[in-house]
Order: structure tokens, then sequence, then C-alpha cells
């Protein structure tokens, strides 16, 4: 709405006549301000008001009635803020603006286009608005106090899209003025001035290299849920994805033409229970997998029979011995999850502890799970420290495993001191 249309409306509604300027006569206008000290937009008396706000003597004046006036919700024609603006120059609005700053950073205004009007004046006093902004607001019967800007505390809610695009919008025009803002106020510790400064001139970040892009996978994996990351013991009661744990091995390949990579882990992991029955839990990282993690999908069968003290496996049979059970420490009555069958996981202990690594699957299987095409073996072992808390990437056996895996060189694996063995876990009495 342009300044002569809202005189007209104002006239129309009013049926005064314009004075020299083509305003409502300043005493009139006066008159109408003082007796009706309550806006509301879209009732009959409106129009009159409006017009008679815009008619005012100067910028000083303006400023003096809308710090008088009370604002129900929001208040005012389109463009309501540039029309007062136009009319009286800037600096009566941005006080009153400032006068609207309140807990948080929540700017109460009657004017929908506050923030355009931030946007076009570009001045100092206008980017520290913006920057003190969070979200404009109105609120029923509300009115303005005024304060000065320096008093008025950075938000403290989040901020809304659009406040951050005033402050792009006045930097952009007047780059060393906001630069001088920001510096005053980062000097002040002030946390927005900080974040807008690194929002309009970001620092360049190093690029992540290889390796750390390989270890933040390990990590996010090692910090989620039990299914991500294969782990020793979980201290967790009635949980399907507690599987009693007995061995586990590490295959990591790269690729030999291209930037591929893959981890994949074997769990030995299970129960007599048909719901939690022995098998080898597959757990999948690299370029090529899109879950990373432990899916039953993947996982591998565990040839396994139990007939009395009798257990047949991949190697044959083996008859459970009472001294072997003794001089091997095969923790009996011991589990390393809180519920499970002692018989049974002693019996698959005994042999596994006779034959290690009898239950491991091929080789070639895991790689093919891996992904990666025209793979390189850069290691298959079941001794190395394993991380099985949040990060691997603190782990000098980890960081070893992404610098090998990146320069495609076996030999710079370290595996570190082995802490694979179930004697470590089993601690639950069952």
């Amino acid at each position: 709405m342009s300044l002569k249309k809202a005189i007209a409306n104002g006239r129309k509604r009013a049926k005064f006549t314009p004075d020299s300027r083509g305003l409502m006569p300043l005493a009139r206008a006066r008159r109408v301000l003082t007796k009706n000290p309550i806006v509301r937009y879209r009732e009959d008396l409106f129009e009159e008001q409006w017009a008679a706000m815009l008619s005012l003597k100067d910028a000083e004046e303006a400023r003096k009635f809308l710090f008088a006036l009370t604002w129900d919700n929001w208040t005012g024609p389109d463009g309501s803020a540039k029309l007062l603006v136009e009319r009286y120059g800037p600096e009566p609005v941005l006080d009153h603006l400032v006068g609207g700053l309140g807990l948080g950073g929540m700017l109460y205004t009657p004017f929908h286009d506050a923030l355009d009007v931030l946007a076009k004046d570009g001045s100092e006093l206008a980017f520290e608005i913006a920057l003190r902004t969070c979200n404009p607001h109105a609120s029923i019967m509300w009115k303005a106090k005024k304060q000065k800007i320096a008093n008025v505390k950075p938000p403290s809610y989040p901020v809304r899209e659009k406040v951050d695009d005033v402050l792009k919008a006045i930097a952009k025009a007047h780059p060393e003025m906001a630069r001088s803002v920001l510096d005053r106020r980062i000097a002040l510790k002030d946390k927005r001035a900080k974040a807008v400064a690194q929002m309009l001139w970001p620092k360049p970040t190093k690029p992540k290299t290889p390796e750390k892009t390989i270890l933040d996978v390990l990590d996010t994996a090692a910090s989620s849920s039990i299914a991500d990351w294969p782990r020793f013991n979980t201290g967790i009661e009635d949980d399907p994805h507690t599987y009693e744990y007995f061995a586990l091995r590490l295959v990591a390949v790269c690729s030999k033409t291209t930037g591929d990579w893959g981890v994949v882990f074997e769990r030995l992991s299970g129960s007599y229970d048909e719901f939690q029955s022995t098998c080898l839990q597959r757990f999948r990282y690299g370029s090529q997998i899109e879950n990373a993690g432990w899916s039953s999908d993947h996982d591998g069968a565990v040839k396994l029979s139990v007939d009395g003290d009798t257990i047949k496996g991949p190697k044959g049979s083996l008859t459970l011995d009472a001294n072997a059970i003794a001089k091997r420490d095969l923790k009996p009555g011991l589990g390393c999850e809180l519920e499970g069958d002692d018989g049974y996981n002693l019996r698959l202990r005994a042999y596994l502890d006779a034959y290690p690594g009898a239950f491991f699957g091929d080789v070639a299987e895991l790689v093919r799970l891996s992904g990666v095409p025209s793979p390189l073996v850069i290691c298959d072992t079941t001794s190395f420290a394993h991380a099985p808390g949040k990060r691997p990437s603190a782990s000098p056996t980890y960081r070893s495993l992404a610098n090998a895996i990146v320069l495609r060189n076996p030999r710079l694996f370290v595996p570190g001191k082995s802490n694979l063995d179930f004697r470590l876990y089993a601690t639950h009495r069952l």
C-alpha cells in the first residue's frame, strides 16, 4: 500500500479534508491517536488511526506515538513499517523495534514487514536488532517499552531462518559494518554473534582424510545401538539382541582399483534357544554398505549338534571331559549375558577351546559381503584388540587398520594384544 492510498482510506472512513500537506490535519491526527490509543487492525476505527499515524509533524512525534499506542496483535496494512519509513525515515521505526525486543529474543512488533525494513535499511542498528532477534511475534494488547539496544540480550530461543536471511542481506551490502558489530559483540562473549560470524564467513574446514572417513563410520556405529557394533556383553536382560558371546573375527578389505573399502566382523553368538540359535552374526561397514551394522539376513550357519556330553562340529566329535573343563577354565555356570544355558555354553566353549576358529566361514564369503570391487584382503584375524566402546578411532588397532586400508598395505595393520577370549566377559551367574 502507498502513502497516498493509506491517507485516502482514512479520509473515506473519517471524512476529513486534507491539509496543505495532503494529509490529515495535524490537530485532528493528534486528537485521534490520543483519544483512541489502542490500535486494532480491521476495525472501523483503524483506517482513521493509521491515516493519523502518517500525518504527524515529524519523526520525533511519530516516535512518541509509536511508543504511546497499544497494539492489538499484528496491526497494519501490507508494508506498514515501510510506509512509516517512507514518511518519517527509519529512526522511529527502528527505535520502536528495539522497544519490542523481549525475553529470549522474541521481537514483538505490529508490522508484518519488520524484517524487510531491517534488511533494506542496512544500518548498524538494523543489524544489531536482527542479531538479537530469534523470531518476529505479536501479542494481544502489547505496548513497546523504550530501551537501548546495548541492554538487549542475545536470543536464547532457536533462531528462525528468515532472521538469518536478514543478517546475510545486510552483511552482503555492508560487510565492514557487519564485521565491526560482530567483533564488538564477540569481544563481549556473545555466542550468537560468534555463530553469525561463522555463518557469514565460514572458516575453511580441512577435508577429511580417507582414514578419518573410515574411522568416523566405525565411531558412529559403535556409539549407536547394540545391533550396530559387535560387543562382548551388554548387561541387558530380555533383549533379543543380547546374544551370548563366544568368539570374534575381523576381515578388512580395500579395492585394488578404487577407493572402496570394507570391514566385516563375524561374531560367534547365540544359544540352544530357537529364538537366539547359535550363528555367525555378520557386522558390515564400508563404502558400499548402506545400512552399517548387523542384519540377520547375512548371518552364517553354525554346524553343531549336542548329544549328552558329545559335541559334533566342523572338526568332528568332542566328548566333554571334567578334567579338561577344570584345567582350561571354561567358566562353568557363568555367562557373558545375563541369561542363557550354562550347560550349552560350556559344551560350545569346550569345542571352541579344542578347535579355535572351527565355526568361522570362508573368507571369500565375508569379502563378498563387503561389496568391494577388485578386493585386496588387508587382514583376516581372530586375534586383535577390539574396541567394544564408543570410539574405535581412539584405538591404535583401528587407526592402524584404517591406515592399512587407505595405503593398501596389510603389513601396516597392528592387531595389538587380543582381548577376544570369552573368559574375560563371562561374569554373570546363570
